[in-house]
């Protein structure tokens, strides 16, 4: 396959602009500190409440966020994903053992059909 001899290709000079944007890196930054103050801790559950929407979700086979009562990163954790069951003081969620005395929130997802997107 022969070169293009009129094709003078300009290297990295062509990203250049890109990397080293100022306004690039401050709307990043303004960006991160807007989604970190908005950020609201979701409410403490209580055990019953926690276990009638875990009940719920392993019933219905639909998937859940379980949010922790650890945080990382100035937020608490969470995992996601299908209920699978309850062995002893853990609940496995997507074979993923969640101490049950960790959770702080249960959020059961409704399944959404393609044609409910209108």
């Amino acid at each position: 396959m022969a070169m293009n001899t009129n094709y003078h290709d300009r290297g990295m000079k062509k990203w250049q602009p890109f990397f080293s944007s100022p306004h690039l890196k401050a709307s990043v930054l303004a960006n991160r500190e807007e989604v970190l103050a908005t950020y609201q801790a979701p409410e403490v559950m209580t055990e019953s409440e926690i276990d009638a929407q875990l009940q719920r979700a392993f019933q219905e086979r639909l998937r859940v966020k379980v949010t922790l009562n650890v945080q990382v990163a100035e937020r608490h954790a969470y995992y996601m994903g299908q209920v699978i069951g309850r062995a002893d003081q853990f609940v496995l969620i997507d074979n993923s053992p969640v101490e049950y005395e960790t959770i702080r929130h249960v959020q059961v997802y409704e399944p959404t059909k393609w044609w409910d997107h209108a």
